[in-house]
């Protein structure tokens, strides 16, 4: 075997521990099965769970915007974090919906997607976000009941989702469905 052979192999085998452990998601973010088309996939969380963010402001960059400062203390509390990737060829419509367990629990929601392992708070940009948190007042023709839920057009891709909720809130069951058009 050659110099330039065994140092290429040592050069793999040194820098691929370095990739894989840059291509995974750290371990308070929870995996969810990939999600194919007219499927629906269900997973539980509790809002205790999760991480704090503290620093919200990636939320607002012009880059994300995902959901604006002045709506900041309904993601005050701890975020709990699900990765998923869509199973699509062309674009596929995505539904995320947060049912809590008590219909008194107002969380909030956010979801983006995502090319990368990136997370928030270094979030510096996204293809799109959305949230979906409880609303101020009410709007005409509009009712809102206990879950929050996002539609957006998607392609396959990975998707990042959040579920928080306002500081006062230290704990709170959910399920989230997750699904595919």
């Amino acid at each position: 075997m050659t110099a330039i052979r065994r140092f290429i192999i040592m050069l793999f085998v040194l820098a691929f521990p370095m990739i894989s452990a840059q291509s995974s998601w750290p371990p308070h973010v929870t995996v969810v099965a990939p999600v194919e088309r007219g499927k629906v996939v269900m997973v539980s969380g509790k809002l205790e769970n999760g991480i704090a963010i503290p620093d919200l402001s990636w939320a607002w960059r012009s880059s994300v915007a995902c959901f604006v400062q002045l709506q900041a203390h309904k993601f005050a509390a701890k975020h709990v974090i699900f990765a998923t990737q869509t199973k699509l060829t062309g674009i596929g419509e995505l539904t995320v919906r947060v049912i809590p367990s008590d219909p008194n629990a107002n969380l909030s929601l956010w979801v983006y997607a995502s090319n990368g392992y990136q997370l928030p708070p270094n979030l510096q940009s996204v293809r799109s976000c959305e949230a979906d948190f409880k609303w101020d007042r009410p709007f005409k023709n509009q009712t809102q009941d206990h879950t929050r839920y996002i539609t957006m057009s998607t392609r396959s891709e990975g998707i990042v989702i959040g579920v928080s909720g306002p500081a006062e809130m230290t704990s709170a069951d959910f399920t989230l469905e997750i699904s595919v058009k």
